[in-house]
């Protein structure tokens, strides 16, 4: 339930109150919250700092297909990075992001990933006509020396 609007840094936000009495609000698609306002303003006012860098493109390879965004900050309570993915709304926290790759290397990179792909695609065609059940062949051998 809405609680009341503070402002913070010249913008305003929605301070938010939950049925036990925690605090919460939204900054940059970021949820923060606390038990007790003053707590709450304080991570807010952290969060409207990491809010003011310009956005960090980047392209990443997820093993299906290249995944481009951008790089929006960090997450004011567990420090995952937050993330713009290109064509999808809001920003998603990432915790396992680590490294990524400059999109001024989107040609070469996409095509690296697209033969990796192309390679993993002929590798599983490869196995599906090759594969042979073993434990079936080792009983069959088992059974021509006579153990059963």
């Amino acid at each position: 339930m809405k609680f009341s609007t503070i402002t913070i840094r010249n913008r305003k936000i929605d301070v938010h109150v939950d049925g036990s009495g925690e605090f919460s609000a939204e900054v940059s698609g970021n949820d923060v919250s606390s038990v007790t306002l003053e707590g709450l303003k304080e991570k807010l006012e952290r969060a409207i700092k990491m809010d003011k860098i310009t956005p960090i493109p980047f392209l990443q390879w997820n093993g299906e297909t290249l995944v481009c965004g951008k790089a929006v900050g960090i997450h004011a309570g567990n420090g995952n990075l937050l993330v713009k993915l290109d064509g999808e709304k809001g920003v998603e926290q990432h915790f396992r992001m680590e490294t990524a790759i400059d999109p001024s290397h989107l040609v070469a990179y996409g095509a690296l990933c697209a033969a990796v792909r192309a390679a993993e695609v002929a590798r599983e065609a490869f196995e599906k006509k090759h594969a042979f059940d073993l434990k079936e062949r080792v009983k069959e051998a088992l059974a021509a020396v006579g153990v059963k």
